[in-house]
């Protein structure tokens, strides 16, 4: 009996330990997608640019001196490999409905450095994201 108490308790530490690996795995994945994803990004067109900074901003632009002015720049969060981005712009911003507005994409930076960027059209209420398609980009780090 008492072997069998034992065989349990090993097994159950065993399960714990497992989780918690991969707990801190996972954090540490985000962590590192985090830091991948901050800078200057290059959109497949000429001339467009997105950048996201440490404050939690993304912001876009015809050059990197525009982004990096933060002249129009909309609100993220990462979590889950998931970009949330918030309009900033209020009523009088095109790109958001009234209440505001939200966008969430996949993201990911594969390991020839581009950024992924996958919109979810499903969880997206802004207007330039809805319209203008693709809703899958590879952007060039700068």
């Amino acid at each position: 009996m008492k072997a069998y108490v034992s065989l349990f308790f090993l097994i159950v530490a065993v399960l714990l330990a497992a989780v918690g690996y991969r707990e801190v795995a996972d954090a540490g994945e985000e962590t590192a997608l985090d830091e991948a994803i901050i800078g200057l990004w290059a959109f497949p067109v000429d001339g467009y640019f997105m950048g996201f900074d440490e404050e939690g901003r993304l912001c876009y632009g015809g050059s990197a001196e525009t982004v990096g002015a933060k002249r129009w720049c909309n609100q993220y969060t990462l979590e889950d490999g998931i970009v949330t981005e918030t309009c900033m712009g209020g009523p009088e911003d095109r790109n958001c409905p009234l209440g505001g507005g939200s966008c969430k994409a996949r993201v990911d930076v594969a390991e020839d450095g581009q950024l992924k960027y996958r919109i979810l059209h499903e969880e997206c209420n802004m207007v330039q994201h809805k319209v203008v398609p693709p809703s899958q980009y590879s952007f060039t780090g700068h």
